[in-house]
């Protein structure tokens, strides 16, 4: 982001569409449609395959645990 140095607080989602919207010359609402698929995909993936894989950025894996 801007600021240099570590932050208090991790990146708002406001925060980082503003800055991809800005970086990328792309509307923010395409932007936050983006977004909006990508949340789409992750649930169906989670939910059908247990794992949502983007290589180099994220790997989200749904782990079941019993109730402690």
């Amino acid at each position: 982001m801007a600021t240099k140095g570590k932050s208090s607080k991790p990146t708002t989602k406001s925060e980082i569409i503003s800055n991809l919207s800005e970086k990328t010359g792309l509307k923010r609402k395409d932007v936050v449609a983006v977004f909006d698929e990508l949340s789409v995909m992750i649930k169906r993936d989670l939910k059908n395959v247990g794992l949502f894989n983007v290589v180099g950025l994220m790997k989200v894996k749904l782990v079941r645990k019993p109730a402690q």
